[in-house]
């Protein structure tokens, strides 16, 4: 196992164990013993077969549909306005590329049917 301050490499925070990952997930190192007591809470919950409330996907409506319509970018994380501008700068800009291609492979098509013929 490479150590990860031998590397250079800070870490961002308290690996959490966990048994079904092979690779540590770091978590805010504020935040840890409130993971593992809540962990420890639900397994004593289960083991004693009282049920748990079942819980809300999300708590308003109009947020959760209006973060159906944001924009995302990579890993799900929304983009900030200047990300979008040049999203939409980048699609306008692919979008004439795109159309172009579209009608050459077309000729193509025409002229090559015209030669079987």
């Amino acid at each position: 196992m490479v150590h990860v301050q031998l590397m250079g490499i800070q870490q961002a925070g308290v690996p959490l164990p966990s048994d079904a990952i092979d690779e540590p997930v770091f978590v805010n190192a504020k935040q840890y013993h409130g993971i593992l007591r809540r962990r420890q809470s639900r397994a004593k919950a289960d083991s004693e077969k009282k049920l748990l409330k079942a819980r809300k996907p999300y708590l308003h409506e109009s947020r959760h549909l209006h973060a159906l319509k944001r924009a995302r970018g990579c890993g799900g994380r929304f983009l900030t306005a200047k990300e979008t501008d040049n999203q939409q700068k980048q699609d306008e800009s692919g979008d004439k590329s795109h159309v172009n291609i579209n009608l050459e492979s077309g000729k193509d098509k025409v002229a090559s049917s015209e030669n079987a013929s």
